[in-house]
């Protein structure tokens, strides 16, 4: 059985994709290493971690025009060059300002991909197939953030996550190449336009949309609070509250990836339950809201397996974002979907990189009880009851955005676009 080719270009850019995915949540397991080698407060550990999410969301609108102008091919080898080397060189840590700099080229290499996999999947793939393969893109993406956790954090026992971190590093150089060789930006029966949008055109249309700040809040205040705890606090919470190892916490907090993984798989299928996307994101961010409760609120004591159903629930309910860029889709012209795909992006990337080190602030505050030798301090429950609490709040808003992006469409319909 012959696979089509649009099927094997999508399918060489997902290595890469694995590893940037990786990136955000391997910090839940060399973090807590480079705070002790480098006596870092929770705060500061945050900013390191956070260094990826700044210039990812800064690249978004940028990458989201040359994802329209120049296209994804060049675009996934150069940030897949820049992610690999940098990922090598984040390996040896040789001071905070250094593994500052390198994080920050890591997150500047992987800020290129998903834009770009969104644009191919819109030159490539039909509008009905589009949740199916969106859903598998981030399917295999929080594949990733899942190895970063658990997987990773066993690999780092065994070899030393430099070790992997090299390893890493020169596999996605590897697949960038044969990525750059593989891809075609758009089918050979494609008509390129004559004059595509300029700069100021796509500005104009994305920022004029009142729709497109509804999709980019509903994405940032549900998708930061998921990322910052996943990818950073909740080893630390569970390590904290309950007195585990690292490697245990892991193996619990690695149900959270696992989750997501699942819900991308089910995105199509839960949308047509529901008769839109609309309806069934609305529904399942609604559930997400009861999990982030459960977490800031209720405790397990003796029972901590009850961590892994709660954590996976919650991952589930997360996939859903997936669909955002569905509703995205259908409210922007073709010509402009990479710029448009990338300010919705953009928003969560903004909220993860201001809430990791708001997190680490907020524990920070706390009366930190050092144990001996323990750097950095652990924090009582409380603190992270107070944390919680806040990203639950923050989800609730989200929901609340989404709520009125149908809204606000209704009166602020731009001509010639699909309701």
């Amino acid at each position: 059985m012959k696979i089509p080719v649009k099927w094997m270009m999508w399918a060489v850019c997902m290595p890469p994709y694995f590893f940037a995915f990786f990136q955000r949540t391997a910090t839940s397991v060399f973090g807590v290493e480079l705070a002790a080698l480098f006596g870092l407060s929770g705060a500061v550990t945050g900013l390191l971690a956070a260094m990826y999410f700044y210039i990812y969301a800064a690249m978004q609108l940028p990458n989201g025009f040359l994802a329209d102008s120049v296209g994804p091919r060049r675009m996934m080898l150069f940030g897949g060059l820049i992610m690999g080397a940098a990922t090598t060189a984040f390996a040896f840590p040789l001071s905070l300002t250094y593994a500052m700099i390198v994080r920050f080229c890591i997150g500047f290499g992987a800020s290129f991909y998903f834009v770009a996999i969104l644009k191919l999947q819109t030159n490539w793939f039909t509008p009905a197939e589009f949740p199916l393969i969106s859903g598998l893109t981030i399917f295999i993406g929080n594949c990733g953030a899942l190895f970063g956790v658990g997987p990773f954090a066993l690999l780092a026992a065994a070899f030393t996550w430099q070790m992997v971190f090299i390893v890493f590093g020169l596999l996605t150089i590897i697949f960038a190449v044969i990525g750059f060789l593989i891809v075609r930006d758009h089918p050979a029966q494609y008509s390129k336009p004559h004059m595509p949008p300029s700069l100021k055109e796509t500005l104009k249309t994305i920022f004029t949309e009142p729709r497109n700040y509804c999709t980019l809040i509903a994405f940032a205040f549900s998708n930061g609070p998921y990322i910052a705890f996943a990818s950073l606090w909740g080893v630390p919470f569970l390590m904290h509250c309950y007195g585990i190892t690292k490697i245990d916490a892991s193996g619990f907090t690695v149900w959270l990836p696992i989750g997501v993984a699942f819900g991308c798989m089910f995105n199509g299928i839960i949308a047509a339950r529901f008769g839109s996307e609309r309806r069934a994101l609305l529904t399942i961010l609604s559930f997400a809201a009861i999990g982030w409760a459960i977490i800031a609120f209720v405790r397990f004591p003796g029972n901590l397996w009850l961590y892994r159903p709660v954590f996976f629930a919650l991952g589930f309910c997360i996939a859903s974002l997936n669909l955002i860029f569905t509703t995205v889709q259908k409210h922007t012209p073709a010509p402009m979907s990479g710029s448009a795909f990338a300010f919705t992006n953009m928003g969560g990337f903004i909220m993860i990189s201001t809430l990791q080190p708001l997190c680490g602030f907020i524990l920070d505050l706390s009366v930190g009880v050092r144990s001996p030798g323990s750097i950095p301090p652990v924090y009582p429950d409380s603190a992270y009851r107070i944390m919680l609490s806040m990203l639950l709040i923050i989800h609730c808003l989200s929901v609340a955005a989404y709520y009125l992006t149908e809204k606000v469409g209704r009166r602020h319909r731009p001509a010639g676009t699909a309701a």
